[in-house]
C-alpha cells in the first residue's frame, strides 16, 4: 500500500493508528485555543499501547479528551446507552 492509499484509509477501530497521526473524523485543532490535536499518551507508555482515537490538546489547555469517532459509531453507542438504561429502570 503506497503513500496515498494509507492516507485515504478509514479507521474502522480505535486500535487503527489515523493517517498522518491527526485525528480523521473530528477538527485537527482545539476547539477552545486552535492548537493541534495529538494522541493522548501517558508519559512512560509505549506508543503501540495507545488507543489512536483519543486525542488531546498540544497547548495548555484544559484537559479534555477528543474522540476521533465517525458520527455512526457515536449513533451506536447513543442506541447501546439507551438500551442498558431501560433494562436497568427501577
Amino acid at each position: 500500500m503506497n503513500f496515498v492509499d494509507k492516507l485515504k484509509q478509514v479507521p474502522t477501530s480505535a486500535a487503527d493508528r489515523r493517517p498522518m497521526d491527526r485525528p480523521y473524523f473530528i477538527r485537527n485543532n482545539c476547539p477552545i485555543c486552535e492548537k493541534s490535536l495529538v494522541y493522548c499518551q501517558e508519559e512512560n507508555e509505549k506508543f503501540e499501547d495507545i488507543w489512536f482515537d483519543e486525542f488531546v490538546c498540544s497547548g495548555n489547555c484544559e484537559y479534555w479528551i477528543y474522540f476521533d469517532w465517525a458520527s455512526s459509531w457515536w449513533q451506536k453507542l447513543k442506541v447501546k446507552i439507551s438500551i442498558w438504561f431501560r433494562r436497568n429502570e427501577k
